[in-house]
């Protein structure tokens, strides 16, 4: 009988770890695609909007995902605008739409995730003279102190955005975890039939 107990402890010590693997990477799958699904609806609450489709496909590409590990095998994250890595084609898509605008002579330097906060909607902007964007709308001198220069008017932002992932989270909440569930699920099944 002591043969056969000789091993449990090594056996235990396998069982625990392979566990705490498994649930980790459980976890992991599972939240990242309740996020792809709350990704998607962000992505059709942009399309749905009341903006340019210029402004549409910048804000599309700044849509992301980010996962991030807690205590143990508890995994959280989040999706929304300018959140994760951009991908190397959302990188390149971004540039070549940068160019096109320099080259057709357009003021501004569109959006992007250092100013996606902007569609959210601002008061009225100003530019001085000495800024490097060129001045495409009313020029207006302003008197601060004795010096006298010139100021461009760029105006206000309206709010594009406010809402959109609220609603998204609201119209797919249920298939965020019916998504999490059957991921979780199929990644146990998968980590069940190796052993």
């Amino acid at each position: 009988m002591g043969e056969g107990i000789e091993g449990l402890d090594a056996l235990r010590a396998v069982i625990t770890r392979t566990r705490d693997k498994t649930a980790i990477k459980a976890a992991k799958a599972g939240v990242n695609a309740g996020l792809t699904v709350l990704a998607k609806a962000i992505k059709n609450g942009v399309d749905s909007s009341s903006m340019s489709l210029e402004l549409k496909q910048a804000c599309r590409d700044l849509i992301g995902k980010r996962l991030k590990k807690k205590e143990g095998d508890e995994m959280s994250g989040k999706a929304g605008f300018a959140v994760g890595k951009q991908s190397k084609a959302k990188r390149e898509a971004q540039r070549g739409r940068k160019a096109l605008r320099d080259s057709l002579g357009h003021a501004g330097v569109g959006i992007s995730s250092n100013n996606i906060q902007w569609l959210l909607g601002t008061k009225e902007r100003h530019l001085t003279a000495a800024h490097p964007v060129a001045f495409a709308g009313e020029r207006e001198q302003k008197r601060q102190g004795d010096k006298v220069r010139l100021v461009n008017n760029t105006g206000a932002m309206p709010d594009f955005l406010s809402g959109i992932i609220a609603a998204a989270v609201d119209s797919c909440e249920e298939a965020m975890l019916s998504a999490a569930g059957a991921k979780v699920q199929k990644v146990l099944l998968a980590e069940a039939a190796k052993h």
